[in-house]
């Protein structure tokens, strides 16, 4: 058996188990950070996000070697991947076949007796993205909370200067004070108003591999 042979037996199983057709990539294409083109057998999209979700390594080969190759293969693309994909490999040594999910970090594979379902796959792909989402709204919630705080206590220092007669601010310098505080408060808000301009942050879009 080739390793088209591999592949296409690959696509009748991942069809059986609900993939459809404009989930499932060939020749995936995937950047290296030195712009070197790399290219995953097979990778799975979610259809509603354009995220990848899972990628697999399809080897043929001889005992003992297919396997770690392929292991190798996939960790070093999922590494390329910022959606943090299902690693899997897809193997087959003479007439045996192996199905593995490679951990990224190690290349350590541990084998499995079929690969998941469709909806099994988004389901847990879609609820890893939702925890790590609100993972990153939570540290953003408290570095934000931090700064208010700080920003509280500046306020309330010039107030207490300026009852006391300590100090007065002038006009000017309170103008910059605001510039300050609003320099602060920007990088956690989407728009941000100030002296009658207005900032936005800017998004990237995701860009999609057809």
């Amino acid at each position: 058996m080739n390793e088209a042979e591999a592949v296409n037996i690959l696509l009748q199983e991942l069809k059986g188990l609900g993939y459809p057709d404009e989930s499932i990539r060939f020749e995936f294409v995937v950047n290296s950070s030195s712009g070197q083109r790399n290219y995953i057998d097979v990778a799975i999209i979610d259809p509603d996000t354009n995220d990848v979700v899972a990628i697999i390594e399809v080897k043929n080969g001889v005992k003992g070697n297919a396997l770690s190759s392929a292991a190798r293969q996939v960790a070093s693309y999922a590494k390329l991947l910022p959606s943090s994909p299902l690693s899997l490999v897809y193997v087959f040594e003479g007439d045996a076949k192996q199905i593995g999910i490679v951990n990224e970090s190690d290349g350590g594979v541990t084998l499995i007796q079929s690969l998941p379902s469709f909806n099994s796959l988004l389901t847990g792909g879609r609820a890893q993205n939702k925890v790590e989402a609100k993972s990153k709204s939570s540290r953003i919630t408290d570095r934000f909370s931090i700064v208010c705080y700080l920003l509280a206590c500046l306020v309330a220092a010039i107030l207490a200067l300026d009852i006391t007669g300590t100090y007065k601010f002038s006009s000017q310098q309170l103008t910059l004070l605001g510039i300050f505080i609003g320099l602060l408060v920007i990088p956690f808000a989407a728009k941000f108003k100030l002296l009658g301009m207005e900032f936005e942050r800017y998004s990237d879009g995701k860009s999609k591999n057809t």
